[in-house]
């Protein structure tokens, strides 16, 4: 590696300083920013199937023999309802307690049978779901409404909840073709969060639920159209440079100018990586298996599709480079070319050095100036959700394995499309550095509207921003930088999760009587009935 002279000195001493500095404001300011704190793990997803078990052999549920699926999931309109009509802070007095958003899903099936048994364990370790799901035509009572109605009762008497802290609000009789079951809803009187309250449905099973107003769920919906319809025109933006690349590229293969040994090594990384992930998540798949068709079946078509997905994965990431790549090297020669960069000696240079820096630079940079941002922005009435992201990967052995994906196919995709080619060929065609920087730049950002950040150009303001700087970066230090900041940022943020959904101290035990706020079953209220008649209300014979 060349010596380094007093000039290189200066700019490791100033990426080092903006790390330091940017690492600094990044902690103190990124709960207030992005406040992911609002989930309390106690249990872990083992530690949930543990307690899921225990539940269903107080109850008599048989469940040796059976297959295990569980995954981690929140029910999003009433976290974000919360959030935005209480605040951050007043809604995550809430959380876990009364509003019970996050949950530890799972399920005990077999295959080729329609019955099966759910429970749902809130990550504080609280019983928040339970359900037997049986076949539609499963024999069972044709009860009356008062009798039902007293099997509801008996079972949330049994849960901590009784019928004089309870308010009925509605009864809706569902006719099986061999049994007929009820399904009541109750509310917690004088309680409520902003203008919700907390509802408990029983069938013969039961649900408790977040009750939000339907008129803020409308007015939700207009508002988050903005954020749709901006990113659609930002989709289309984003659909003409890849017709141009395409066309580019065409060019480039004529002319033999593109380094095919480059092109195959990023689309072979693309390709294992995303194979490594669908591998790592087919256990997630369980989750959504339609028990009336085998379990080879399903598995065989997951591992296809994940193969082909994967293949499919590697050839755009290709595309990408194969378009990019050639004219990039074309109009920048002086910057190291992306062959360059990753060769064997191309790595041992000090230019190469100093440019992973500089992305580690950006990357503290990045991350303060988003703290920043969203500070100030929400002083001025900006509104930004607390966002659990890829919370999938709880539900994974190796999440690391999706952590490098997500890192790898956003930093060479989009770096690719809206800096190295988009850049490049608006120079060249003579549209100006100004505008070569700043229209790639905001399509862009704006791509990342549809996010629920509001008003709804919030978020393509602050990621079209950071895209001008990182266009400029590019005409200055090549892309080398911008490739090292991207990957370790979505990295990041995607393994965010990770560390916290480990409790502390492990809790093994479990308790002997549920806790109040828990309730029989917990389904989204989209109907009056649980699917397929669940019956997990009663008690065993």
């Amino acid at each position: 590696m060349e010596r380094f002279d007093r000039r290189d000195r200066r700019f490791l001493l100033a990426c080092l300083a903006v790390i330091a500095i940017g690492a600094a404001l990044t902690g103190a300011l990124f709960r207030r920013a992005f406040p992911e704190a609002s989930i309390e793990f106690r249990v872990n997803r083992s530690e949930a199937r543990v307690r899921g078990e225990k539940l269903l052999n107080d109850l008599g549920r048989k469940i040796s023999g059976t297959h295990f699926a569980g995954r981690f999931e929140v029910e999003e309109e009433p976290k974000v309802y919360l959030e935005r009509e209480l605040g951050l802070e007043r809604a995550s007095r809430f959380y876990g307690t009364d509003a019970k958003v996050w949950r530890w899903k799972m399920r005990w099936f077999r295959s080729g049978a329609k019955e099966e048994e759910r429970v749902e364990i809130t990550p504080r370790g609280d019983v928040a779901g339970f359900e037997s799901v049986r076949r539609e035509d499963a024999p069972g009572a044709r009860l009356s409404q008062d009798e039902a109605r007293e099997l509801s009762r008996r079972f949330l008497d049994g849960r901590g909840l009784p019928a004089t802290n309870l308010k009925p609000i509605e009864v809706s009789p569902v006719t099986r073709p061999k049994r007929t079951d009820w399904t009541f809803v109750d509310e917690k009187p004088d309680f409520r969060m902003g203008e919700s309250t907390v509802r408990y449905a029983t069938t013969v099973a039961g649900n408790e639920l977040v009750h939000v107003p339907e008129s803020w769920s409308r007015a939700y919906r207009r508002l988050r159209s903005k954020n749709e319809a901006a990113s659609t025109v930002a989709t289309f933006g984003f659909f003409l440079t890849l017709v141009v690349l395409l066309g580019v590229l065409v060019t480039k293969i004529v002319r033999r100018d593109v380094r095919w040994k480059l092109v195959a090594v990023f689309g072979g990384i693309a390709c294992v990586l995303a194979f490594l992930s669908m591998l790592n998540e087919i256990p997630l798949t369980l989750f959504d298996y339609d028990t009336s068709s085998p379990l080879s079946s399903h598995l065989t078509r997951q591992l296809v599709l994940g193969i082909l997905g994967a293949i499919a994965t590697g050839a755009g990431i290709a595309v990408v480079v194969a378009g990019a790549e050639p004219i990039y090297r074309e109009r920048f020669p002086a910057q190291l070319s992306l062959a360059g960069m990753f060769s064997r000696r191309g790595v041992r240079t000090k230019r190469f050095f100093l440019g992973v820096v500089l992305g580690y630079a950006l990357t503290a940079f990045f991350f303060a100036y988003q703290a920043v941002f969203y500070v100030v922005a929400a002083r001025l009435g900006a509104w930004a959700p607390a966002d659990i992201p890829y919370s999938d990967m709880l539900n994974t052995a190796f999440p690391w394995a999706t952590v490098l994906l997500i890192g790898f196919l956003p930093a060479v995709s989009e770096e690719g499309i809206s800096r190295m080619f988009s850049i490049s060929f608006l120079d060249r065609i003579g549209a100006g550095r100004v505008i070569a920087v700043v229209v790639p730049a905001l399509i862009w950002g704006f791509g990342h509207s549809a996010y629920p950040n509001q008003p709804f150009y919030i978020r393509g303001v602050e990621v079209g921003a950071a895209g001008i700087v990182m266009g400029w970066l590019l005409l200055r230090y090549g892309a080398l930088p911008l490739l090292v900041w991207h990957f370790t940022v979505d990295a990041t943020y995607t393994a965010l999760l990770l560390p916290c959904s480990v409790p502390e101290t492990p809790i093994t035990s479990f308790p002997a009587r549920w806790p109040r706020e828990s309730s029989c079953c917990r389904w989204p209220r989209r109907s009056s009935s649980i699917s397929d008649g669940a019956d997990s209300c009663r008690r065993p014979d």
